[in-house]
């Protein structure tokens, strides 16, 4: 009774106060107020909106999950402080598995943060032509492609990296796929996809933006953006992983006879991986993660926009090793040397003349016995400089930080790709301004090769193909023969004749000493089902400290997902098998 009591009170009140108020009291406008009815009003809210799309795989997807996906899974880098971070292939699957919140999670929830994005932008962009200028449908249609590009590529790596197969498997677990902004709790609730269904729906965006793009190209300021070119050729690279030989040879021919399309000088194609800024929109690379640390490009965002690079570079200042500023305890593995043909005796002591002296030699050889590629992508201790923060020069040398007891057992290179040649501007910090390429036109020319070859196609068009690729790495013209050209499909390779993938494969020796750390080999380990190989060449990692024969497990070729993406999901989403 006493509640029914004050309930009227209140009642009385409340209507008196309202009554005696004027008429436009709640009439409240607020012309700078963001609502779904007033947004988006012009074309520049949709550029906004594409921009974050970009701004967040550079600066979040792409800095820490992405980069270390790549770098650990493919034996890119080896860690000298195995205590903290993934050393090798499986060891970082175990980092993966018992650390998920550090490293699994992290890429499914960014990624799938960017998703929503990207469907927010698409619903936008249908939204604002209907009442858009004339002048402005033929750029929405160009942006609408562009935002379909971008949630391909999302859902292009989380395939990769989460599912349970890469192929045309309609059983095997795929993603968990949304087109659209859920407008209710209840439609968050969505089970997985198969396989095939995930692809399927990354096939079908990529056909609407190859339609909606067209050839429009942006101009210089915007080079960064993705293009219906870069769309065909991610579209026929899926045709390759679901074996889908046909439509693979299709378009993928489509791409390579486009008369913008080619490979980058060798002169190019070494600088592109460094610095930043150099050569990095010289056409090789089709679509790209663009990576900025300034604030001079308004396009990204006004904000830092690099992604991790990672791993400084060690360098040799009174008679010790000093850091470049950011985790100076990675260093290339001594496999890759070797599949790189390159045999040189341990340097033995810091500065060692007569190592010097002979690396020198071995190196300026023509042509090269060894790939030119591992110093384009590596730097040799005591051999190769940098320029430090003091803007002098000093020679590289073994990590500055780990174990090192370990230096006297390894040759200790250093990671060049995606680093820096020059330390002397300090506000680099620990970003990388060089892009990460998606897909690039050698990425193609290999993809086109293997197409052809199991298609049943022409051997000898795809054996140049491949042999364009190699021919460049070593300074000779792609399209003309060369002393150092594959001369079939089976030639002995320079990986060491115990290397059971790439030692009389051409076709896979290009792919893995071409696309390093470019989130490409760990798919085709994974399509190919490669991994007890590579594990046995390979042969043991380090796990806390203590070393270890690399033991594989097929569980490994799918990351689990995070388990709170199961925990709230009503019951739908099931876990990767064995996890």
């Amino acid at each position: 009774m006493k509640n029914t009591i004050i309930t009227a009170i209140l009642i009385f009140f409340t209507v008196g106060i309202l009554s005696s108020c004027k008429e436009d009291y709640l009439d409240i406008k607020n012309d700078a107020l963001i609502t779904s009815s007033s947004f988006p009003a012009r074309l520049s809210d949709i550029e906004k909106e594409i921009g974050a799309t970009y701004g967040f795989r550079s600066g979040r997807i792409w800095n820490f999950p992405q980069v270390m996906a790549s770098y650990g899974m493919e034996h890119f880098m080896f860690d000298g402080k195995p205590d903290r971070f993934p050393s090798a292939m499986t060891n970082g699957l175990n980092y993966i598995v018992n650390e998920p919140e550090l490293w699994g999670e992290n890429l499914f929830v960014l990624s799938y943060d960017n998703i929503k994005r990207e469907n927010s932008v698409i619903g936008d962009i249908q939204k604002y032509k209907l009442t858009a200028p004339e002048s402005e449908k033929q750029l929405l249609d160009v942006m609408l492609g562009e935002a379909y590009v971008s949630r391909a590529v999302d859902y292009f790596y989380l395939t990769g990296f989460y599912s349970e197969a890469i192929g045309d498997n309609n059983t095997a677990k795929g993603l968990i796929l949304s087109d659209k902004i859920a407008s209710s709790r209840e439609e968050t609730f969505k089970g997985r996809a198969t396989v095939k269904e995930s692809y399927d729906f990354i096939i079908n965006d990529l056909k609407q933006a190859v339609t909606l793009m067209g050839d429009h190209e942006w101009a210089d300021g915007m080079k960064g953006r993705f293009t219906g070119i870069g769309a065909k050729a991610l579209l026929g690279k899926i045709y390759v992983y679901l074996e889908r030989w046909p439509d693979a040879v299709k378009t993928l021919g489509e791409v390579v006879n486009d008369p913008k399309v080619k490979l980058a000088s060798t002169a190019s194609f070494k600088n592109m991986w460094v610095d930043g800024g150099v050569d990095e929109f010289n056409g090789e690379s089709l679509l790209q993660v663009n990576n900025t640390n300034t604030v001079e490009d308004s396009w990204w965002g006004g904000t830092n926009q690099g992604t991790e690079r990672m791993y400084g570079t060690a360098y040799w200042k009174d008679n010790a090793a000093s850091g470049t500023g950011s985790w100076n305890m990675g260093f290339y593995p001594d496999a890759n040397i070797k599949r790189f043909g390159y045999n040189q005796a341990h340097w033995g002591t810091p500065m060692n003349a007569a190592y010097i002296a002979q690396a020198n030699t071995q190196r300026s050889a023509s042509p090269a016995a060894h790939d030119p590629r591992l110093f384009m992508y590596a730097y040799q201790p005591w051999v190769d400089e940098i320029t430090a923060s003091d803007g002098k020069n000093y020679p590289v040398s073994y990590p500055a930080e780990g174990l090192t007891s370990w230096w006297a057992q390894f040759h200790t290179f250093s990671l060049k790709k995606f680093t820096y040649t020059n330390f002397k501007d300090g506000t680099y910090g620990s970003q990388t301004r060089v892009n990460m390429p998606i897909i690039r036109v050698a990425d193609v020319y290999l993809l086109y090769a293997e197409a052809l070859i199991k298609s049943g196609g022409s051997s000898a068009t795809a054996l140049d193909y491949i042999n364009k690729v190699h021919r460049r790495a070593y300074g000779y013209n792609p399209n003309a023969a060369s002393p150092v050209d594959y001369n079939s499909l089976t030639s002995p390779t320079l990986a060491p004749s115990n290397d059971q993938v790439c030692s009389n494969n051409p076709l896979r020796y290009e792919r893995w000493a071409e696309l390093q750390g470019e989130n490409s080999w760990w798919f085709d380990i994974k399509r190919w089902k490669l991994a007890p190989q590579e594990s046995a060449y390979y042969g043991y990692t380090t796990a806390l400290g203590t070393w270890n024969p690399i033991v594989w497990d097929d569980r490994f070729y799918s990351w689990p997902l995070p388990q709170n993406e199961i925990a709230t999901s009503n019951g739908l989403v099931e876990q990767n098998t064995g996890f």
